[in-house]
């Protein structure tokens, strides 16, 4: 066989393992999108880029016009000022991840990582022969890290740390506080921070959600964003990197072999979406995690908080044994799809993600028919 072997011991997720297992007519509370479609005026604007013929390749770093938008949108919540120069448009978040670790990552390179953490990290990491050490996040801390807890797993071979913030899957954020200790620790060391940050602008109360740029150079961390989840465009594929502009420079090299430029016409879109108003898919997400909170209080043995960010409940079901067998009950009894805590590392053993971008009325159904599961146990 002709394929590496990091590759052919790759296994699926769990997360894709649910939704084979899955019938058509299953509810999916495990879905990491919004219901949403994309609101008209940016639909709008995609086409009239059609028409316009706006569909020739862009620049590798993507197009100028919103390199500045996303820009500006960086610099309205962020201390320091940062112009398109540091800014690359990525094929979503997961190419900007990809690509973030693909260019400093070599193999036996030690990379710190949230557990529960996004597999997708864990997955590229494996893919590139690193060593993986992770950071606990805890349920009892609201599933904010602790920067002592990432701190005493440094050695003198990491290369990296992964923050994400809010996290998928617990919708934790990462404090103000914490992140200063790690970039006061990081600054004078050969250590990049990658920060993702692509659910920061699902926020549904005033908490302010920090990111490590405020207070660590560009030099020594990549920003990772996009428009997916807060526009809901997760067909689109528009995320972005900010960076130093040497960082970026050096960024671009590997993302113009892997795609050469993100979809002009979804490039648009974006520009759009970052230049309007609208906030619809974020009072759509604001209502359904009042349903799903509202839900979740009528079944009895669980914990859980509601997330202030996010698209996700990170609930723990412990009381009801194996994560793994009590997910594929309920996919078998309730016709409902969630997913393992497990999915996402050691200490998501015991918990299951509920996704509350599904349609309103599934939430509802899908939490009653869990409910009524439950109580035949």
């Amino acid at each position: 066989m002709f394929f590496r072997e990091e590759i052919l011991n790759q296994k699926g997720s769990l997360i894709r393992a649910m939704q084979q297992k899955a019938r058509p007519d299953s509810i999916n509370l495990a879905i990491g999108m919004p219901y949403c479609f994309t609101p008209e005026v940016i639909k709008k604007y995609a086409i009239e880029s059609i028409t316009n013929n706006k569909t020739f390749y862009s620049s590798n770093y993507g197009i100028n016009e919103l390199r500045d938008s996303i820009a500006s949108h960086y610099n309205k919540k962020h201390r320091n000022p940062i112009t398109s120069k540091n800014v690359l448009v990525t094929v979503g978040v997961a190419e900007a991840i990809f690509i973030s670790l693909f260019s400093i990552i070599k193999p036996d390179d030690e990379v710190i990582i949230p557990d529960p953490g996004y597999p997708g990290y864990f997955i590229t990491l494996k893919m590139l022969s690193s060593k993986i050490l992770t950071y606990p996040l805890f349920f009892s801390n609201k599933f904010s890290f602790s920067a002592n807890d990432i701190i005493e797993k440094v050695t003198e071979n990491t290369k990296a740390i992964i923050l994400n913030s809010p996290s998928n899957p617990t919708g934790g954020i990462n404090s103000s506080q914490e992140l200063q200790k790690i970039a006061e620790y990081c600054k004078n060391k050969n250590i990049c921070v990658i920060s993702d940050e692509v659910y920061s602008n699902l926020n549904y109360s005033n908490l302010k959600i920090d990111s490590i740029s405020n207070y660590l150079s560009l030099d020594n961390c990549f920003v990772l964003d996009g428009v997916s989840k807060e526009f809901s465009m997760t067909g689109w594929r528009i995320g972005w990197i900010i960076s130093s502009e040497q960082n970026i420079n050096n960024l671009v090299k590997v993302h113009q072999v892997v795609t050469s430029c993100a979809s002009t016409i979804s490039q648009y879109a974006a520009l759009k979406a970052l230049s309007s108003d609208t906030n619809e898919v974020i009072l759509a997400l604001s209502e359904n995690r009042k349903i799903m909170q509202s839900k979740l209080s009528d079944i009895k043995q669980i914990e859980y908080y509601t997330p202030d960010s996010g698209l996700y409940f990170f609930v723990d079901f412990s009381k009801y044994g194996n994560d793994i067998l009590l997910a594929e009950k309920i996919l078998e009894y309730a016709n409902v799809i969630t997913v393992p805590g497990s999915a996402f590392g050691e200490n998501g053993k015991g918990f299951l993600r509920l996704s509350f971008g599904a349609e309103p009325e599934k939430i509802i159904i899908g939490l009653e028919k869990i409910k009524k599961y439950l109580e035949t146990i």
